[in-house]
């Protein structure tokens, strides 16, 4: 059994490492790192987002930049939708409807309307740091890649992108924690549409 822990949330290093270790046990730790470089994940974007500003608030944030960026995309109705459709609708353009670049300029959109803007450290509060890696290492615990963005396999299906998120991820862990990162996890569990274990077997991922 294996016990795995997605996204490098710091409730991740503040709650679930000293319930492991005070149980003896250790647990394997799969970040996103765009969350190094001061980017935020689109999960605790859309997740965060909705439990602080609530819904109307990201369907405006999100609207605004499918306008400022110009995308082609319809803009999301408030109207006729249930709360709890347009939380379903607002994740689906993210995870399913968007190009990669689009999804990204989206949610890094939002997260400047609100998070970013109510707390210039916000990222602090959400995700744990690079000492957070070294010392869950020095501990025990393992740390393995779960792409660059956290994006869904089966939306981009480029090959040479899905290479570039994993050689990315797997650059920046192992400048962090000076080893070899040789773990993956799927974002949003394994693809089942194409295949990229040849790419995680060149990347160095057992």
């Amino acid at each position: 059994i294996c016990l795995t822990f997605d996204d490098g949330l710091l409730e991740h290093k503040d709650y679930v490492i000293p319930f492991l270790e005070s149980r003896g046990l250790k647990g394997l730790f799969f970040p996103n790192t765009c969350i190094f470089e001061g980017v935020p994940a689109i999960p605790q974007v859309v997740h965060y987002s909705l439990a602080k500003y609530r819904v109307a608030s990201v369907v405006k944030w999100m609207n605004d930049g499918i306008m400022e960026y110009n995308i082609k995309h319809p803009l999301i109705q408030l109207t006729n939708f249930s709360t709890k459709d347009l939380i379903v609708k607002i994740k689906n353009i993210l995870k399913y409807q968007l190009n990669y670049d689009d999804a990204q300029k989206i949610s890094l959109h939002i997260y400047k309307s609100g998070l970013f803007l109510d707390d210039k450290n916000a990222m602090k509060s959400i995700y744990f740091s690079k000492d957070d890696i070294r010392s869950m290492i020095d501990n025990g615990h393992t740390v393995g890649s779960h792409l660059h963005n956290h994006i869904y396999i089966d939306t981009h299906t480029n090959k040479n992108l899905i290479e570039n998120e994993i050689k990315k991820s797997v650059s920046i862990l192992n400048d962090i924690h000076g080893g070899d990162t040789i773990h993956f996890a799927y974002p949003y569990g394994k693809s089942q549409e194409i295949n990229i274990d040849p790419i995680l077997e060149k990347c160095g991922i057992l």
